[in-house]
């Protein structure tokens, strides 16, 4: 009977470990734009989805898709890391996408960009969660200005503050 147990036991673990997990989340962007000459900063707002994977009981992995008011696709791979049950932390690659809304004519090799993301997560109960991360850019690219259309060439740097809903 304490094997029967034990072996229940092990494959609860093994399957919610080889779970999917997604959600969405939300929060608030100070996105600094700079390059040789000029420097430009702005605040935005976010939206996005994400699927996470376990891999082990500590670590897993983490897709996105956000999209901020500054009209820009952000696409992170992140690797997390849990240092306890309310505490994660992240780090990984972001693909960076200048949304063409006409502006960009003539331009479109410089609207992608790539960016290197460190963060915290705090997880409040078992679906919500607050977040914090920095995002610095690797290389430069077109962003637009959604206040006046004007496009401005540069390194994203970004600080980020979210919450999140895991399902």
């Amino acid at each position: 009977m304490i094997s029967t147990f034990i072996s229940s036991a092990q494959d609860e673990i093994i399957t919610s470990k080889n779970k999917f997990h997604f959600g969405i989340r939300h929060g608030y962007s100070e996105l600094n734009i700079s390059n040789n000459y000029t420097s430009r900063g702005r605040t935005s707002v976010y939206a996005g989805l994400f699927l996470s994977k376990s891999l082990s009981e500590k670590f897993s992995l983490q897709l996105e898709a956000n999209y901020s008011q500054s009209v820009l696709l952000d696409i992170p791979l992140l690797l997390k890391y849990k240092l306890t049950n309310k505490f994660d932390l992240f780090t990984g690659p972001q693909l960076n996408l200048s949304i063409d809304n006409g502006s960009l004519r003539g331009f479109e090799d410089e609207k992608y960009g790539s960016s290197f993301l460190l963060g915290a997560q705090y997880n409040i109960n078992s679906h919500w969660f607050i977040d914090a991360r920095y995002t610095y850019g690797l290389t430069d690219q077109f962003l637009i200005d959604v206040y006046d259309e004007t496009p401005h060439y540069g390194s994203k740097n970004s600080f980020n503050f979210g919450i999140g809903y895991k399902f």
